[in-house]
């Protein structure tokens, strides 16, 4: 209870603070609103085909090893990126 209290109290001084700059219509100056956001990471694709045996793929997918490769070389044209990124 006690955070999200503290949650909302930290949103309504936000936004306190944000209608106090917005009404401030006698300055000619811009406003830049800057937001903080953790650095974009890329991680890597697990390749599930070599992680899990065949029982444990099953298990977790619900197919075979073997209908899934046949699945995608069903579709494997349509799925195909367009550029070489």
């Amino acid at each position: 209870m006690y955070f999200v209290q503290l949650s909302m109290d930290l949103i309504e001084r936000d936004m306190v603070f944000f209608e106090d700059l917005v009404s401030d219509e006698d300055d000619d100056e811009e406003l830049f609103i800057f937001v903080h956001r953790k650095p974009y990471t890329i991680r890597p694709r697990p390749n599930f085909f070599y992680i899990y045996d065949d029982n444990e793929f099953v298990i977790r997918f619900r197919l075979r090893k073997q209908t899934v490769e046949w699945i995608h070389a069903l579709i494997e044209d349509d799925i195909k990126p367009k550029t070489n990124r």
